[in-house]
């Protein structure tokens, strides 16, 4: 009996010890896969950036150095590619084989894959300016060209769109897949934006192709006079679904491409005149006899490469004609049309009736109508071909209105006369720079 006591007193004991002895181990255990992985995030942190770069710098050594997308890599994703490398070894190593924090289905592994997915996205957009680059050294294009300015809108958005395409991708197979409750959201947003399609696409495809020919077929450039429907006046951007136009009087107008699709229109002739215009800051220093000899410098060297004062008569001409020729067209419409239009008609009539009467009359009656547009707003006569002017305080402002006649492109007319203004400010050796507006 006394035997069978101490036996189970021993027992005990030794089940006491063997527990205390596991948990010890236990503790220990996990002080250790908490140590380690502490070490591992801290190693993954530190040397993720150094990796990406040496890769990067291996690949660019191997290829040739003109080829400069690796560059692009290396400037515009070089952020978000070392924190996908230290977020995905953060996943797969530290907490899933260090930590042993569960499947790919726990939820403590879903969300550093949602982490992940955060650099991924921002990489993705990123992306697009390294392939935007790729196409514009490709195609030889200029970024500081307005001829090239439309075609790369072009290939950006498009790109951009692209871009944005895949990210929705990823974003479906990161959120959505796994989780039906976004997978109802997304069905639900999908239907929505097709709703929004049908009722509005047809004018934004319209906008779009017509924009689309604008630029890669270039009936009109930036600079053209052009006169579409009623409206009249010169050509500022054209861009994928509206095109900007500033009419004489100064305002300017949105059209939407799709107009030019439905309506036709009339460009400019050779006289088309295209504005050149700088703000230069002088030093404070400068005395105000150097900023006087400054400016009447320009005003006498300036003159070379602006419009003659026969291309400025004649473009005078040409605008009278035009608003003349369009108050009278748009008259004869108002009268056959009747209605509402009947005052108009009147007016035609009274024209008309003068026309019969003497010369003087007639020449009264033209100079009239010259002088004034269709709504009997009076014509701004164009603007001087060189202006030189103190803008403000040390800052003058220069506009050189260019002749395409004398100059094959827009670019080559600024070239001269920025030339032209950096030969006057070394001969006057003055401390000069350029400003923005």
């Amino acid at each position: 009996m006394r035997c069978d006591v101490a036996r189970s007193d021993s027992d005990l004991t030794f089940s006491g010890d063997w527990t205390t002895r596991s948990l010890h181990t236990m503790i220990l255990f996990i002080f250790w896969r908490v140590g380690l992985a502490l070490l591992v995030t801290l190693a993954a942190f530190l040397l993720s950036r150094p990796m990406i770069e040496m890769l990067l710098n291996a690949i660019r050594s191997r290829i040739d150095k003109r080829v400069r997308w690796i560059a692009d890599v290396q400037h515009y994703m070089l952020t978000y590619l070392w924190w996908v490398l230290f977020l995905v070894l953060l996943r797969d190593v530290v907490a899933r084989y260090i930590l042993d924090l569960g499947s790919e289905k726990d939820e403590v592994m879903q969300y550093l894959r949602y982490l992940v997915a955060v650099p991924l996205v921002l990489g993705t957009f990123a992306l697009r300016k390294v392939v935007t680059n790729i196409f514009i050294r490709y195609f030889k294009w200029d970024r500081y060209s307005s001829d090239y300015d439309a075609r790369i809108f072009v290939i950006t958005e498009s790109i951009k769109f692209l871009c944005v395409v895949f990210i929705l991708i990823e974003i479906f197979y990161i959120f959505f897949l796994s989780n039906t409750f976004m997978r109802f959201l997304l069905v639900v947003g999908f239907l929505s934006v097709e709703l929004v399609a049908v009722l509005s696409g047809f004018t934004v495809l319209k906008n779009v192709a017509t924009g689309l020919f604008l630029i890669f077929a270039e009936p009109f450039r930036t600079g053209s006079e052009v006169k579409v429907r009623h409206l009249l006046g010169f050509i500022e951007r054209v861009s994928l679904a509206r095109t900007t136009m500033r009419r004489t009087d100064g305002s300017r107008i949105f059209v939407p491409n799709g107009i030019f699709a439905d309506n036709y229109q009339t460009s400019g002739n050779a006289l088309d005149a295209h504005t050149h215009s700088l703000m230069l800051r002088l030093h404070p220093t400068t005395p105000s006899r150097k900023i006087k000899e400054f400016v009447r410098e320009l005003q006498a060297v300036l003159p070379t490469y602006a419009l003659t004062t026969e291309a400025l008569a004649a473009v005078r001409r040409d605008r009278r004609e035009a608003y003349a020729i369009r108050s009278s067209s748009a008259s004869s419409d108002s009268s056959s049309a009747g209605g509402d239009d009947s005052i108009l008609g009147d007016r035609q009539q009274s024209t008309a009736s003068s026309n019969t009467g003497t010369p003087r009359t007639r020449a009264r009656s033209s100079a009239t109508s010259s002088a004034f547009n269709a709504t009997g707003r009076p014509i701004a006569p164009p603007p001087p071909p060189v202006r030189v002017e103190l803008y403000s305080m040390f800052k003058v402002k220069v506009i050189v209105l260019m002749d395409r006649e004398r100059f094959s492109s827009l670019e080559e007319a600024k070239t001269e006369v920025n030339l032209a203004i950096i030969d006057t400010i070394q001969r006057l050796q003055i401390n000069v720079q350029q400003t923005a507006r």
